[in-house]
Formats: structure tokens, sequence, C-alpha cells
């Protein structure tokens, strides 16, 4: 679950913003560019620098992504 928010907020950022692929990585907490690119392309299907080269309609959609309920019993 970590790893999918991790790689939706890089998505965000690739979209939104024009920082290095490196300041990508760190924003979404990844400190070691191979694991980043690893998974990202892992999730996406695209590196994070051929994934910022694609036209918004070439995008893979994002998931929605939520927390599993935690179901709690009555004692």
């Amino acid at each position: 679950m970590v790893k999918k928010l991790r790689v939706a907020h890089a998505r965000q950022v690739l979209d939104t913003t024009n920082s290095t692929i490196t300041e990508v990585a760190a924003l979404s907490g990844y400190h070691n560019m191979a694991n980043f690119n690893r998974q990202f392309q892992a999730e996406v299907g695209a590196t994070p620098s051929s994934y910022r080269r694609l036209a918004p309609s070439q995008k893979p959609p994002m998931q929605v992504l939520s927390l599993p309920r935690h179901v709690t019993r009555d004692p």
C-alpha cells in the first residue's frame, strides 16, 4: 500500500512540476534511484522519464486508493 501511495504521489509531481526525476524520487520517499525506477515501472508500466513524456491521453489511469476498513468486534 505504501508503494502505491508513493508512486501515485510521484505521478502527481511528474504531471504538475518541472522537478527533476531525482527530486521527484526524494519527494516521494525514495532515496535510491534504481529502486524508485524499478518500483515506478512495476506500478505504471513506464519509467518516470518516459511517463513524463507521454501525452495525457497515453498515461495509464490512476488507481483509486483506499485504506482497508478495520473491523472491530463488540466485546
